[in-house]
């Protein structure tokens, strides 16, 4: 039998447009072959991933008040109906995609500025299922939630949820105070779902080779934590218990990487919750975000999960 996963975070619209060779000078105007408007948001691409692998979850976000926040909660149809109804507009991003593979995102918070523990507490169960996982994501940015962010991990653990952390890139870069509230955080994970950057930035050891890295962070997670590193082309890390496993991406035509680390925390939570080991939970979320990142417009339809597993 399944368990459930429960995503908290932000869902907000995305705009995709690309690719730019080049960054234009202002007062000027290009032409870019491709746009797509779609879902997103951290929290959105991996609720958007496990609908499409028939998992059992639940979604606790916020949209605006307008028809673009409608839009945002449809897709989700009886998972959006509590999510809380913010006064402010649909907040959006626009990712400028680039040759090289990087992007380059605008973001205005809009809606997600007034998402809060509040909120969140008014979605949660009382209860958590046994062995369910709840995946925190999208922290900075959600403001007013992160400034409770401390309180919100100990209401999960409370009720019986083991957590799963994807910070993100904090806009103010990893300052000293944002690495010591991730530290903080990471001592109540069960696993933490961080790319390789964020990681050796988080700690400090921007050189070390990727094995020192991954155990180091076996001193700041909770008692058997895993740590998981998402190394883009060449696949992800793990480390739990001082074991380190790697597993390679598959080759894959690369179309749009926005949102491949938010799938890929799909692939790695639907695993677990069937009862997969980690080795396994590797291959399938690696497998699951080297699709999705070959597909245009993006889709979740085909997710290759039988032949991962």
């Amino acid at each position: 039998m399944s368990n459930k996963i429960t995503l908290i975070g932000n869902v907000n619209i995305d705009l995709i447009m690309g690719p730019s060779h080049a960054w234009p000078q202002q007062g000027t105007e290009i032409v870019l072959p491709h746009s797509e408007w779609r879902v997103g948001g951290a929290t959105g691409n991996s609720a958007l991933a496990l609908q499409a692998l028939d998992a059992e979850f639940r979604i606790v976000a916020n949209h605006g008040r307008d028809h673009f926040g409608e839009w945002l909660a449809e897709p989700f149809g009886k998972k959006s109906k509590q999510w809380a109804v913010s006064k402010n507009s649909t907040g959006l991003s626009v990712g400028i995609t680039h040759p090289d593979g990087e992007r380059t995102f605008f973001t205005t918070l809009g809606h997600l500025n007034d998402f809060n523990l509040d909120d969140v507490k008014k979605q949660l169960p009382q209860k958590a299922e046994p062995g369910e996982i709840a995946l925190l994501s999208g922290a900075f940015v959600t403001p007013r939630l992160l400034e409770d962010y401390d309180e919100l991990f100990l209401i999960l653990k409370q009720r019986g949820f083991a957590i799963a952390l994807d910070t993100g890139w904090p806009s103010a870069n990893w300052t000293d105070v944002i690495r010591q509230s991730v530290l903080r955080w990471c001592a109540s994970c069960d696993h933490l779902l961080l790319n390789e950057l964020e990681t050796r930035s988080l700690i400090g050891f921007m050189d070390d080779p990727i094995e020192v890295v991954a155990l180091a962070m076996m001193d700041v997670l909770a008692e058997h934590g895993t740590i998981v590193m998402k190394r883009g082309s060449h696949g992800a890390l793990a480390c739990k218990n001082c074991k380190v496993i790697r597993q390679a991406a598959p080759e894959a035509k690369v179309v749009d990487t926005i949102g491949a680390g938010d799938v890929f925390n799909a692939g790695y939570l639907w695993a677990l919750s069937q009862g997969k080991d980690l080795p396994t939970a590797l291959k399938i979320a690696v497998a699951t975000a080297s699709t999705a990142i070959a597909t245009q417009p993006r889709r979740y339809s085909d997710l290759p999960i039988a032949k991962a597993s």
